[in-house]
C-alpha cells in the first residue's frame, strides 16, 4: 500500500506509525520524502497510520499528524446510475466496518457486529439483509450509524454524508460508495 502525506514546513524527514488492533505495529522511521510503499499488509484488515516531521538536527519536530485509515479490501465494482446494490455488496460494508472498528480494539476482545446488532434500532420494522432480500435504505442508515461509531473509536471526525438516504427512497450508488470511501 502507498502512504503518502503532504510535506510539512522545515520537515527534513518523517516517522510514519501503523497501528491495528489497537496497538502500533510499527514504526517506520527517518523517511526522507513524503510517501513510502507499506507491504506485508494483510487482506481484510484495517491500518491506522499517522506522521510526525522533524528537522535535520533532530532537536524539533511536528506534532503527530491526524489519523487516517486504509482497509486492505476488494469491494464489488459499483457503477452510479447503472449497478443495483445487492446483498453481496451490502455484506462487503459490514465486512469492512468490522475491519475498521478491529482497527481501534483488539479483535479478539471485540465480536463482529451481526447484521442483527447493525439493524436493532431498525427491527422489527426492517428485516436484516439476505441473500434474495431487498436492500433497504434503513441498512444503508444503520450501517452509517455503525461506521460512524468505529471511525470515532478509532479518533477520526466521521465526514458528513451527501448522499440522501431516507426511508422509503431508493438507494443510490452514491450512498454505497459514501460507505466504502469511509471504510477504505
Amino acid at each position: 500500500m502507498n502512504v503518502q502525506w503532504t510535506a510539512t514546513p522545515g520537515g527534513d524527514h518523517y516517522t510514519v506509525e501503523r497501528w491495528t488492533d489497537g496497538v502500533l505495529a510499527q514504526a517506520f522511521t527517518h523517511i526522507s520524502g513524503t510517501s513510502f510503499y507499506d507491504n506485508g499488509l494483510t487482506t481484510g484488515k484495517t491500518y491506522v497510520y499517522r506522521m510526525k516531521a522533524f528537522d535535520a538536527t533532530e532537536e524539533g519536530s511536528s506534532p503527530f499528524s491526524a489519523w487516517d485509515l486504509a482497509t486492505v479490501m476488494a469491494f464489488n465494482p459499483i457503477v452510479p446510475g447503472t449497478s443495483v446494490i445487492r446483498f453481496d455488496d451490502i455484506d462487503q460494508l459490514l465486512i469492512g466496518l468490522n475491519s475498521v472498528r478491529w482497527a481501534a480494539t483488539d479483535r479478539t476482545k471485540s465480536a463482529a457486529l451481526t447484521w442483527s446488532a447493525v439493524m436493532a434500532d431498525y427491527a422489527p420494522a426492517t428485516p436484516v439483509p439476505s441473500q434474495n432480500g431487498f436492500v433497504y435504505a434503513n441498512h444503508i442508515l444503520a450501517l452509517r450509524k455503525q461506521m460512524d461509531l468505529a471511525l470515532a473509536a478509532v479518533g477520526i471526525p466521521p465526514p458528513s454524508y451527501a448522499a440522501v438516504v431516507a426511508p422509503g427512497q431508493r438507494i443510490t450508488a452514491e450512498a454505497w460508495l459514501e460507505l466504502q470511501r469511509r471504510a477504505q
